[in-house]
């Protein structure tokens, strides 16, 4: 029987070390540190109950729970009309096939007293894949939002509290009476909840000298654009306030975030609070964990990610090359008798 060369021995107990040394996530976490959550919706391992991810990428690699569907299974499915709510994750078609009564790849298409295929309500486009904007509103007598099924507008107008052509774009003040607004132009249509604002937009009151300003959390000449979501607020109140000429964050960002706009995240979860520095995103109260750097994006102890595999390889490469140097001295001395 051949004896294994000294090479391929040492080759083999290096793959058998590090299949069995590389770090693993627990279930349901990835990234080098394994300090982030795979998305909700990843499906499990079989006989688990824990959604799994690729390490690297947090891809969901064993596919999605019935209902969603995309790389990180972000998606939902693109009608709920599919069989047992199961569609194919590349592309949202229903892979199972169709309830009763509805046709297409993805199940969102009835025919009309006509015999004749149009979109089911809340679902637009050529094969009405797509699905309506969620703050369109409904015919009358229903409660699905509709629209136009070639372009996708909002052709009943919007609910409460939207504007835009797709209803996409918030009213201009949470101060319109009802919360209706002109889907147009985001005209406060039945004016001003309270007396002492005024304006189209319902964002300006009068301080004290007689003088118009905004209302917190807006901005312009006009006061009708809305500050950055995550501009932090006076002391005492809870709305983010911004400069009336540009709209800076003047009193800093909630946690999270940096930016004269605050609107770039923090570079590191591992900030201390969650706080970093407007100005450059550092992390100004220092890191939590394993977290180190001005940023909190290195490691404290990148040792401990790998545990004592170099050293275990080093031991046995060791005691390899000792057992087989003796070896090859004893058959050499038995050789010249």
């Amino acid at each position: 029987m051949a004896l294994v060369s000294m090479p391929g021995l040492i080759i083999l107990l290096l793959l058998l070390l590090y299949a069995d040394g590389v770090r693993q996530c627990d279930p349901g976490r990835y990234g080098e540190l394994c300090d982030r959550s795979c998305a909700p919706h990843c499906a499990p391992m079989s006989g688990s109950a824990v959604g799994v991810c690729d390490r690297d990428t947090g891809r969901c690699h064993k596919g999605c729970v019935p209902g969603w569907h995309g790389v990180l299974c972000s998606r939902a499915c693109s009608s709920s009309n599919c069989k047992k709510n199961v569609c194919n994750q590349a592309n949202g078609h229903c892979s199972l096939g169709c309830k009763e009564n509805y046709l297409g790849d993805v199940c969102s298409e009835v025919l009309n007293a006509d015999g004749v295929r149009q979109c089911v309500p809340g679902n637009y486009g050529k094969s009405c894949d797509s699905s309506c904007p969620p703050h369109c509103a409904p015919i009358s007598g229903s409660t699905v939002g509709v629209c136009d099924r070639d372009t996708g507008r909002c052709h009943e107008g919007c609910v409460p509290g939207w504007r835009g052509d797709h209803c996409s774009w918030t009213c201009s003040s949470s101060n319109c009476v009802n919360s209706i607004c002109n889907q147009a132009n985001g005209h406060c249509i039945l004016g001003c909840n309270e007396k002492d604002i005024i304006g189209d937009f319902c964002t300006i009151v009068l301080n004290a000298d007689g003088m118009r300003q905004c209302v917190p959390d807006h901005y312009g000449i006009s006061c009708d654009k809305s500050c950055p979501p995550h501009c932090a607020p006076k002391s005492g109140s809870t709305v983010g306030v911004c400069d009336r000429d540009t709209g800076r964050c003047h009193e800093g960002c909630v946690p999270g975030w940096h930016g004269d706009l605050c609107s770039r995240a923090c570079h590191s979860t591992g900030c201390i609070g969650n706080i970093c520095n407007q100005a450059d995103g550092h992390c100004t109260k220092g890191c939590t964990g394993n977290y180190a750097g001005g940023f909190c994006t290195e490691d404290k102890n990148p040792q401990e990610n790998t545990g004592h595999v170099p050293a275990i390889i080093s031991i046995v490469i060791a005691a390899v090359l000792v057992a087989l140097t003796q070896t090859q001295t004893r058959r050499q001395k038995e050789t010249e008798m």
